[in-house]
Parts: structure tokens; C-alpha cells; sequence
């Protein structure tokens, strides 16, 4: 989908003569750009007691096993509430295999879900008024006939919610998956398949998508012509990555064409033998990218000014309701390069 939406962007060359007649498309690519650079927003759900307190799938997750497994410890025997209890001698789950009871109730139990249940005993044996509220809404303490009568029912309920969420614990997973995937697509569509470090990991994304290494920048010519006179599948050329198709629609045709025709201005672009090289090319686009792309100036907004949107999900929503806002004034024209 993302190298299907920088096709629609990146324009034929087409030998032009006078300056400033990319600068509409560049703002169309500094779009694409920012776009792509920005990291996949994580999905993030609200707190059922406070709206303002936003929690992950997991945590929200975990948020609501914890609260279903409350009712079954209210239950639980003494030896075994002692075992929740006791952080010191019983770090995990593995820690509990001892003799009697503490085996038949947590055999079986993960480590994940053994926290859990750490947590949902911490919580409903809490000290202060907190604590007290809650253990008046589970009936505590309860009585032994009561607790014979319902253990076996809250055991069973407790066991259908806990595999439903192991399936989204499951989806949850997926989706991390996925968010880490369309990252690597992104980064990809715009510098390449040489970017590094590969996007593998949820953690990678916490700090956003890194720039990439002068080294591996798309660019592979001795100058402008080299690399620019048609798309081709070899990497470094043009076609292969939005960072490359940039430059080429900015820089001069040659050493002696002065035009700017991407209205760069006062960030004048090099001369067209000058960029002989990934390192010379990544330099040459940083200028662009940053005193353009990623400043909120009237040269790489939308042509009324407006300021553009700033997390991706508004971007793809704007890509799918107005597909031809980035290309105003521009229907019937190509980029004459």
C-alpha cells in the first residue's frame, strides 16, 4: 500500500527550464515524507474509573483478568492467599511447587497470569480506605460453607474469561507485530532496503523512526544524471526510494544549470556534480528534508498555509477522504524535470 501511495507521487522527468516549477510537487513528497517518518501510533484505550489515563491492549488486558480473578481469591484457602502474599519467598510461579494445596492451585498457572493474580491479591487486600471499599464489595471475609458452594462456579467463569484473554493477548501480540512491520515498510518506501537497523521490535519504536546512516543513503551515481535519467529496480536509482526521488526532483540538471526548482530557498541545492556519492546525497537531503519537509513553513505545507496534520492516522485518514488535496493546482501538469 505505501509503495502504491508513493507511485501516485513521484512524478516522470521531464526536461525543464526555468525555477520553481517543482515546488508544489515537493510539498506533495514532504507530505508523503512526514508521513512515512512518523511512527505507527500504538492503540492506546482509556481507563474505565479515569478517561484521561490511557492504557495499552495489554495493560487493559491484564486491567480486566486482574478484576475477573479477584472473586476466585476471595475464595482461595489460606495457605494459598499466604503464597500472593509472601513476594519474598514466592518470587514466581515456579517458586510455589512445594507440598499440599499451593501445587493443585498453581500447577499449570504461567507466569504471566501468576503475576496477575499477585496483583489482584495486592489490590484487593490493600490497606486504607481503597482496600476497605473493595473487600465490602467482595463480601469479605467469606465463610467456609459459602466459599465450598462457590468456588466451583468462580473457578469455571474465571476459566472462560481467562481464555478469552489469551485470545486477544493473542491479537494484542498481532497487532505489535503488524505496527512493527508497517514501520520496516515505511522506512523502506523511503530510504530504501538498505536502512538499518530493521524494524523488528516494539521497543525499536519508542524513540521513533531513527534517520538513516549516511553510508546506506539511497544513492547510487556519480552525479544527478546517473542516478536520475530513469526509475530503475537497481537500488540507488530512481524509483527506489522517496529520499532518492526527492533529490531528484530538486537538484540542478547539471553544473551549470542555476535554477532552483524546488524554491529551496535560502537552502539553494548543490550543484548536480556535486552529489557524487550515498554520503554527499544523504547531506544534501538532510537540507532539504530538514529546512523543508519538517519545518511548519508555507514552502512545505499545503498552498493555503494550513498547518499539516501531525500523527500518521490523520494522514491516512486524509489520504483515503481527499485524494487530491496534496496535488492542488497541479491536475493537469507533471513535474517538468
Amino acid at each position: 500500500m505505501i509503495l502504491r501511495i508513493e507511485l501516485t507521487i513521484i512524478f516522470s522527468a521531464v526536461t525543464g527550464r526555468s525555477a520553481d516549477k517543482n515546488a508544489n510537487e515537493l510539498r506533495a513528497m514532504c507530505r508523503l515524507y512526514k508521513l512515512l517518518t512518523t511512527t505507527p501510533p500504538e492503540q492506546l484505550l482509556e481507563s474505565c474509573t479515569n478517561g484521561a489515563i490511557k492504557l495499552t491492549l495489554q495493560d487493559k488486558i491484564n486491567s480486566i483478568q486482574r478484576d475477573i480473578l479477584m472473586p476466585n481469591i476471595k475464595l482461595a484457602d489460606d495457605g494459598v492467599l499466604a503464597t500472593l502474599k509472601d513476594t519474598t519467598k514466592y518470587t514466581n510461579q515456579a517458586s510455589t511447587k512445594e507440598s499440599g494445596k499451593k501445587v493443585a492451585y498453581f500447577t499449570g498457572i504461567t507466569e504471566e497470569k501468576f503475576a496477575v493474580m499477585r496483583q489482584a491479591h495486592a489490590k484487593l487486600f490493600e490497606k486504607g480506605q481503597e482496600g476497605d471499599n473493595r473487600r465490602k464489595t467482595y463480601n469479605l471475609p467469606v465463610d467456609a460453607k459459602l466459599k465450598h458452594k462457590l468456588t466451583p462456579v468462580f473457578y469455571q467463569l474465571e476459566r472462560k474469561a481467562s481464555k478469552i484473554a489469551e485470545e486477544l493477548a493473542f491479537a494484542s501480540s498481532h497487532l505489535a507485530t503488524e505496527r512493527t512491520a508497517a514501520a520496516q515498510a515505511m522506512v523502506k518506501a523511503s530510504f530504501g532496503a538498505n536502512y538499518q537497523p530493521k524494524m523488528v521490535a516494539k521497543t525499536q519504536l519508542a524513540d521513533g523512526i531513527s534517520k538513516i546512516a549516511q553510508a546506506n543513503s539511497p544513492w547510487s551515481g556519480i552525479n544527478r544524471h546517473n542516478v536520475c535519467k530513469a526509475a530503475a529496480k537497481e537500488k540507488g536509482k530512481a524509483g527506489g526510494a522517496l529520499a532518492t526521488d526527492m533529490l531528484c526532483l530538486c537538484l540542478p540538471m547539471n553544473s551549470g544549470d542555476s535554477n532552483n526548482y524546488c524554491k529551496t530557498s535560502p537552502a539553494t541545492p548543490a550543484s548536480a556534480s556535486a552529489i557524487n556519492s550515498a554520503t554527499a546525497a544523504s547531506a544534501q537531503f538532510e537540507k532539504n528534508a530538514t529546512n523543508l519537509c519538517m519545518r511548519n513553513t508555507r514552502s512545505c505545507n499545503e498552498p493555503n498555509g494550513s498547518e499539516p496534520e501531525s500523527s500518521s492516522s490523520q494522514n491516512f485518514g486524509d489520504a483515503r477522504q481527499k485524494p487530491q488535496r496534496a496535488h492542488r493546482g497541479n491536475k493537469h501538469r507533471r513535474a517538468r524535470r
